[in-house]
């Protein structure tokens, strides 16, 4: 029998070259680390539903989902859970954050430099190499 899992979608907002990013307020699990906002999906929601369900509730905008890079599978305590990065465009509107400490949008250049949530670490590396080509 396979061990159930968790999804939980990630989005990676592209605007200029950057990459946003958003930093865990203390309220939260991983306080003060960085990482891509999103969450969990929902019963019989699709990811890209989930994306731009989890978008609008913590950052008050509107994201275009684009395409999904490769999963990501994390083990926090007990729980299973597979990071889906789904890439998404913002096409305007003001971020307003409503779980998050703060957000910054990162270079290419920025993204070693910061306090990654461990889950993240491997989706940075795509996201990075990702960047690279443009």
């Amino acid at each position: 029998m396979e061990k159930p899992y968790l999804n939980v979608v990630c989005a990676i907002i592209l605007k200029n070259s950057q990459v946003l990013a958003v930093k865990r307020s203390e309220k939260q699990h991983l306080a003060g680390h960085w990482e891509f906002p999103g969450g969990k999906v929902e019963l019989e929601e699709t990811q890209k539903n989930a994306i731009i369900r989890e978008i609008e509730e913590e950052l008050r905008v509107s994201i275009i989902p684009i395409m999904t890079l490769s999963h990501v599978w994390w083990q926090d305590g007990k729980e299973l859970i597979r990071l889906i990065p789904i890439v998404c465009e913002l096409p305007d509107g003001e971020i307003e954050l409503q779980e998050h400490e703060e957000f910054r949008w990162l270079s290419y250049h920025d993204l070693p430099h910061m306090n990654w949530a461990p889950a993240d670490i491997a989706i940075v590396k795509q996201v990075a190499d990702l960047m690279e080509q443009f």
